[in-house]
């Protein structure tokens, strides 16, 4: 169901309206293609790796140098999305890079949408273009949601986006996990009672023995277990107390009830000791196969439950080793970062100082270079005070103007100016009347043609009209022959 203001149903809407075929079908896999999408980066977050969309951004996170603690997934627009529908995006950029991100691949949404690559990227495309074009020109605050992601939220021109809270809380589930107690799974719970009953049960089987048997087997359901603990628990038995009915056992126990009886109590004894009486893979199976209890489903036993009394100290002997090391990493982190900042005085005093001594490299050799120019032009002038005054050479003065003279060129200036202004005006009238002698030709040969053209449509007409009459008559005339005929015929 789409709610008021979500993109992603106004753009299939649009795109099903449409008279092309090709958008139709686009606007008949938008959804899938999108759910799909949100299914893949949700995944691939919750796994803390990035994903970049070419057409939109990246979802990733940040690197964190100084911290142990993984910060939340961030998103970046794309710069070519932002400068192609001139968006506003709201969001703070940090300083540090993000950690590597793979494309999306076309093929792998197609699988999951169950359509082709080609069909895929057009419909990203196609939401891409509607988003942007929604943005370029403004409006009214909708939204785009990315399923199990997070929400595009649209005001105007500004574009922000906002992660899903289920998708935040499973990233910090699964960097900060906690492995519970096994007690704790069975605290309040009906397979605790189930378990409960069954132990009550195998402790009445344990006392009533003289109709009851006891079946010694060594299984293990737990594979994970198994691998872990081989060499310790790799022949451990596991004693299961099986109920019967008094009609299967009933015959046996009569049978065997003087052998009972008569046994040797060495082998009693040893048959009691090779069944432990609390083992950590002890499974209980019933006769009839209704009951099989896997090990993480087993109940432990109250010695097993019991805190043992260096508990406490190893705990918190565990957790001092841990403030520790967070203390010494932060210790680490701060000398790192003052070396950085001397290391950084430092380059920074050297280029001042490489600066300054340029600096007076340069104005030493400027106040070089100036008192050289000065010595150059003190001698040029003692030279030329030293020669001789004959060699110079006296000019003519400029001639002298008067006013009948100003006067005679104004005049000059000003006949010249209106024989160009009568030249050009001559000119102008010399062109237009070309113009209209041109025109009346074009005119008059255009009359001609027009004259000519219906002279010949009315020679054309009355030829057409003198073939029909021509036509009628004959036509006139056979008829009143074929007449003539039916006449004598008769």
């Amino acid at each position: 169901m789409s709610s008021k203001g979500d993109l992603l149903a106004e753009c299939a809407q649009q795109l099903r309206s449409s008279r092309f075929e090709f958008e139709v079908l686009l606007g008949a896999s938008l959804t899938s293609v999108w759910q799909a999408l949100g299914r893949h980066v949700a995944r691939q977050l919750s796994q803390r790796k990035g994903v970049s969309l070419q057409q939109l951004g990246k979802f990733g996170f940040y690197k964190a140098q100084t911290s142990m603690i993984p910060g939340p997934p961030v998103f970046l627009l794309a710069d070519r999305f932002t400068s192609t529908y001139d968006v506003v995006w709201r969001h703070r950029s940090s300083p540090a890079p993000l950690t590597a991100t793979a494309e999306i691949s076309m093929a792998t949404l197609g699988n999951e949408a169950g359509i082709g690559s080609d069909q895929t990227r057009r419909s990203l495309d196609a939401i891409v273009a509607f988003v942007g074009k929604k943005l370029q020109v403004g409006g009214r605050a909708s939204r785009l949601t990315l399923p199990g992601v997070g929400t595009f939220s649209l005001d105007g021109k500004a574009l922000s986006f906002t992660f899903d809270s289920s998708l935040l809380r499973l990233i910090t589930q699964s960097d900060q996990v906690e492995i519970p107690l096994p007690s704790a799974i069975f605290k309040k719970s009906a397979t605790g009672s189930t378990s409960d009953l069954l132990r009550k049960k195998a402790l009445q089987l344990n006392h009533g023995g003289g109709e009851n048997t006891v079946l010694q087997r060594s299984m293990s359901l737990d594979g994970s277990l198994q691998a872990t603990g081989k060499s310790k628990h790799h022949l451990k038995a596991i004693r299961s107390n099986i109920v019967s009915h008094g009609d299967d056992f009933a015959a046996p126990n009569h049978r065997r009830g003087h052998d009972q009886n008569n046994d040797n109590p060495k082998k009693e004894k040893r048959r009691q000791c090779l069944m432990p009486s609390d083992s950590p893979n002890t499974e209980v199976v019933s006769l009839n196969g209704r009951q099989i209890l896997p090990r993480f489903l087993i109940p432990e036993t109250p010695e097993m439950l019991k805190t043992r009394p260096a508990h406490e100290q190893v705990m918190q002997a565990a957790y001092q080793r841990e403030v520790t090391n967070i203390q010494q990493t932060k210790r680490l982190d701060e000398q790192f970062n003052d070396m950085q900042a001397s290391r950084q005085r430092v380059v920074q005093i050297q280029d001042l100082q490489k600066r300054a001594e340029q600096s007076v490299a340069r104005r030493e050799l400027n106040a070089y270079l100036n008192s050289q120019i000065e010595e150059k032009r003190r001698q040029t002038r003692l030279k030329s005070a030293s020669t001789d005054h004959r060699e110079i050479k006296i000019l003519p003065l400029e001639r002298e103007t008067s006013d009948e003279m100003k006067r005679v060129e104004k005049q000059k200036l000003n006949q010249r100016l209106n024989e160009q202004v009568a030249a050009k005006a001559a000119l102008k009238k010399d062109r237009r009347t070309l113009d209209q002698a041109e025109t009346a030709y074009y005119i008059s040969k255009l009359k001609i043609q027009d004259d000519i053209d219906r002279h010949e449509l009315t020679e054309r007409k009355r030829i057409e009209k003198d073939t029909l009459l021509a036509g009628w008559s004959q036509q006139k005339v056979l008829r009143a022959q074929k007449r003539t005929l039916e006449v004598h015929i008769r």
